[in-house]
């Protein structure tokens, strides 16, 4: 699973949880397909961790980050269905679609 925030069309990951070890690569990759079928403008995953960075997420400068955070802030919000989603599902359809990039 997945806790974050949205402010306009910049999502921020909180925290990620799963009852399989190992499991991040997956919950990222289902929640980047997720993000970019809600229209978001940037991703904000938090720590640099190494996992992270190898699936191609960068840092970003501090001004950077504000002035991206700076021009999403009035977009649209994000809007996401409370209904369960099915990882396998999502990444199956990332086979087929853009990856998600800022």
């Amino acid at each position: 699973g997945e806790i974050g925030y949205s402010v306009g069309s910049c999502y921020t990951s909180a925290s990620g949880f799963s009852t399989v070890n190992n499991a991040g690569s997956v919950q990222c990759v289902a929640t980047a397909r997720l993000l970019q079928e809600a229209g978001a403008s940037f991703w904000d995953l938090g720590m640099a961790l190494d996992y992270k960075l190898a699936m191609g997420a960068r840092c970003v400068p501090r001004l950077d980050f504000l002035r991206l955070l700076q021009d999403c802030r009035d977009d649209v919000p994000l809007s996401f269905s409370s209904n369960k989603v099915c990882c396998k599902g999502l990444i199956d359809a990332c086979k087929n679609a853009d990856a998600f990039s800022p």
